[in-house]
């Protein structure tokens, strides 16, 4: 069904259909080569390709599961979807409006660099690490790297 929409779509010469398990490097260069990135999820608990497009700056278009619309409130990085004609009409939207994909990228790389860049994790393990370990426990002076 799906090959014979694309098959059909006026735009069938721009859309292109990648099968198979590709490598992160190949991967990577597909992702920061889109302009944004549509997840029409039904069900999702988390996601990791969101995360990806976070760290690109890749605007997002998504179902409103739960999670996802959550996510796009707290990250501010794209538009959540009802219906077929909602992702339609929010692509549209957002391929027509560089100042709203660029806002949306903004926000998703203000969002990694403020919350979930590996420094900030690190950090948060460095504080926690230091609630756990007890320093008096050593006989040896402790240097804490921050």
């Amino acid at each position: 069904m799906l090959f014979n929409e694309i098959n059909s779509s006026p735009a069938s010469d721009s859309i292109k259909v990648i099968r198979g398990q590709i490598s992160q490097d190949s991967f990577d260069t597909i992702l920061s080569a889109s302009d944004i990135v549509a997840l029409p999820y039904s069900i999702a608990s988390q996601s990791g390709i969101v995360a990806h497009c976070l760290a690109f700056g890749k605007p997002v278009v998504t179902s409103n599961t739960p999670v996802m619309a959550s996510l796009v409130e707290e990250t501010h990085c794209g538009m959540v979807c009802n219906t077929d004609e909602e992702y339609i009409d929010n692509i549209d939207r957002i391929l027509s409006d560089d100042n709203l994909r660029e806002e949306f990228s903004d926000n998703a790389l203000r969002y990694v660099d403020d919350n979930i860049a590996w420094s900030k994790i690190a950090g948060q393990h460095i504080e926690i690490y230091k609630t756990i370990v007890e320093p008096s426990v050593l006989s040896i002076d402790t240097i804490w790297m921050d």
